[in-house]
């Protein structure tokens, strides 16, 4: 359906209008501010949920991230996408950056900041990425979402998140659009650190007058920096389709590539400089982002944990007093100082993940489990299980029984695969790991423990 935004000639005119009906009517509106602790601080996004949505259809979420020196609510009133959300029944997240900034030129009451491309590892700057990460887990779980349908756009720094984001989880992004946003190459570091593990399509926005410059780089070497490292990436021709076009307001030059994993798109906006419109989100929706759908690449696999234990028990938690982690055992960890240490054969010689993950909804047909053990003192015939939850009881995946299938002192890195022909794949799949000696002195190591589907 188009939709007909008044422009920017009128543009303070409907954001005042926008002022006005949040404020009227926000209860109507299903806009509401969400927090969590998250690393010790408190976190925030504010959530919109349209009218039409009564959770008995999953339906597609898009996750808007704020400039610099601003929050999540200030950049909601400048968008489209309340309406867009309206529309097409959609949901749309604003969420704030980890750091608050006291004054900025463009902010002089304060605003957020994104810690993008790892420019900040300090203990002190906030992890986003996982932050993000963390959001839409439980915006899945509170909502009907559709996981093939997630989305992120953002505008100036939040562009550079949305990448940051991307770089890291582009398995769970059905498309992103950055709009105009610093690129990594600017703060001297190489874009070869960003390494999506699949093609994704990407529509990057500029306005043809941008000529603030941010670190080494000027806007115009960041944005054909942007477009060659996704080209390439998405394997792409690299002959593009270009299009000038106008929707009466604005006028468009698009570069279209296509021909490998995923399409690039690199748009213009004419006479314009570095803010951004609501025709643009009209645009970024109907044009691309409705267009595009996670489809799961049979042969990448997706990680849904990862545990090595050298920060503590991670995805796991202790089992009882047979089970421990401890830097003593330090000799037995395969990789790095830590491992985890099952002893005897009790009900506490065990350790289990805490959470449950979906393996359902995302429509994975294979999962493997990839770990590396060391045992000492087993008699032939003592065993440890690999357990699985799938939301209803504890099976037994797979047995390993001392002198037939392991020895002593000898490390091994089994890889065991699941296939949803074989095991019931939900929405509530956690795993384990139990011993069965008939002493203390009958001991076994786990360590680098990978849950994985695809």
């Amino acid at each position: 359906m188009p939709m007909c935004f008044r422009g920017k000639q009128s543009f303070h005119f409907l954001f005042v209008i926008l002022l006005i009906q949040s404020s009227i009517s926000f209860a109507d509106s299903h806009m509401s501010t969400r927090h969590i602790q998250f690393e010790g601080k408190e976190r925030t996004w504010y959530e919109y949920i349209p009218s039409s949505y009564d959770g008995s259809t999953n339906v597609p979420i898009v996750i808007y991230l704020h400039p610099g020196g601003s929050s999540g609510v200030k950049k909601e009133l400048q968008t489209g996408w309340k309406t867009i959300a309206d529309l097409y029944n959609l949901i749309v997240v604003f969420p704030n950056g980890g750091d608050f900034v006291l004054s900025r030129r463009n902010a002089p009451d304060g605003g957020y900041e994104w810690n993008t491309f790892f420019r900040d590892s300090s203990s002190s700057s906030s992890d986003d990425v996982a932050f993000l990460d963390t959001m839409i887990d439980q915006l899945m779980f509170d909502y009907a979402i559709d996981s093939t349908r997630v989305y992120m756009t953002g505008h100036s720094l939040g562009a550079s998140m949305v990448n940051t984001y991307a770089s890291i989880h582009a398995e769970r992004l059905a498309a992103i659009a950055p709009l105009q946003g610093p690129w990594i190459t600017t703060f001297g570091v190489s874009d070869s650190v960003l390494q999506p593990d699949r093609p994704l399509p990407v529509w990057i926005w500029r306005g043809e007058h941008e000529v603030q410059k941010l670190g080494l780089q000027t806007r115009s070497e960041q944005d054909q920096r942007q477009k060659e490292f996704w080209m390439s990436h998405n394997e792409v021709d690299p002959e593009p389709t270009v299009t000038i076009d106008t929707d009466g307001i604005f006028n468009y030059t698009t570069e279209v590539y296509t021909g490998g994993g995923a399409e690039v798109r690199f748009t213009e906006v004419l006479g314009e400089g570095h803010s951004v419109y609501p025709e643009y989100d009209l645009r970024v929706w109907e044009e691309f982002f409705s267009r595009h759908t996670l489809v799961n690449d049979p042969a990448i696999w997706s990680e849904i944990t990862f545990d090595n234990f050298e920060d503590g028990w991670g995805s796991f938690m202790q089992g009882g007093y047979n089970s421990r982690l401890a830097i003593r055992d330090f000799a037995y960890a395969h990789d790095g100082a830590m491992t985890v240490r099952l002893r005897d054969g009790t009900i506490s010689s065990r350790f289990l993940q805490v959470d449950t993950y979906d393996l359902h909804n995302p429509g994975y047909t294979e999962a493997k489990i990839d770990f590396w053990f060391i045992s000492e003192g087993l008699e032939d015939g003592e065993r440890f299980d690999v357990l699985l939850w799938n939301g209803f009881q504890w099976n037994i995946l797979s047995s390993f029984k001392a002198g037939a299938d392991f020895e002593n002192g000898v490390y091994y890195n089994p890889q065991l695969l699941l296939s949803e022909t074989d095991f019931l794949f939900t929405d509530k799949m956690k795993i384990g790991f139990k011993t069965f000696g008939n002493e203390k002195n009958d001991r076994v190591y786990f360590d680098t423990i990978q849950f994985l589907a695809r």
